[in-house]
């Protein structure tokens, strides 16, 4: 279906008990119209079966269409069924963006970038991207490689990251069923120049790029409170240095991405 383009606005779930579902399996199994033939002795060990094996699917389906899913009860009426999936489709409002959504958030050190693009993602059910994260569970399944050392000196120490890396992460992390289905919040990435040339070749178009912005002064200030001997001299300058760079890189992503 998502290949095909279809995505739905509304993903409408019909809950019921595994007891109650598996009688009901066992009720068509021993009917007359039966489709599928089977022992009646085995009825039972079928309709578990075949309800575990709904269960797993049904869970994936959940983590693909979150945000989407309105659960109803299965187990009422035919008529009350469609009375509450109509009352569904009416009356369901909400505050939520248009799905699916595509942003882009940056900020400079210590603006919070990573909560705030959990909260966002939290509140317009978007699937939060966190290059951080996805670089550190790279490293763990590279294992002891010279690759995997790398990575981990760089993020440990904050040096720059191989764009090639990030932007493949980034790829293939947006190209997952649950990114296409409710959208997503990327956060870390881009960093680089090259990395917007990289995000705009692959045809990665946000529909919103947020840029938190905090004075040079603001930034130093939370620097110097986060380190517990306070920043030294040295340490300063090297972090206005970062910030001119940063300053420098969001005039060229204001410029591409408007």
């Amino acid at each position: 279906m998502q290949k095909m383009g279809i995505l739905p606005d509304n993903f409408i779930l019909l809950n019921q008990s595994d007891e109650y579902s598996v009688q009901r399996i066992k009720d068509l199994l021993a009917s007359d119209d039966t489709i599928v033939k089977c022992d009646a002795n085995n009825h039972d060990r079928f309709a578990k079966n075949a309800i575990r094996e709904c269960n797993v699917h049904m869970q994936g389906v959940k983590e693909v269409c979150r945000g989407l899913i309105t659960e109803l009860d299965g187990t009422k009426s035919q008529q009350q069924i469609l009375e509450e999936i109509a009352r569904c489709l009416k009356l369901k409002k909400t505050k939520a963006p248009r799905r699916p959504q595509r942003v882009i958030l940056m900020g400079p050190p210590c603006s919070d970038t990573e909560e705030h693009a959990r909260k966002i993602a939290e509140k317009y059910k978007l699937v939060y991207v966190q290059v951080t994260q996805m670089l550190k569970d790279a490293i763990r399944r590279e294992g002891e490689t010279e690759l995997a050392q790398d990575l981990a000196d760089r993020l440990q120490s904050g040096q720059p990251l191989p764009d090639d890396i990030v932007i493949d992460l980034v790829r293939d992390r947006l190209e997952r069923p649950d990114c296409r289905t409710n959208g997503w919040i990327l956060e870390g990435c881009p960093m680089t120049q090259n990395q917007i040339r990289q995000i705009k070749d692959l045809m990665i178009v946000p529909q919103v790029v947020i840029a938190f912005e905090m004075s040079d002064e603001a930034v130093l200030a939370n620097l110097d409170n986060a380190s517990e001997a306070g920043l030294s001299k040295h340490e300063v300058q090297e972090w206005e240095k970062k910030l001119n760079d940063y300053r420098d890189f969001l005039s060229v992503a204001e410029t591409e991405f408007n």
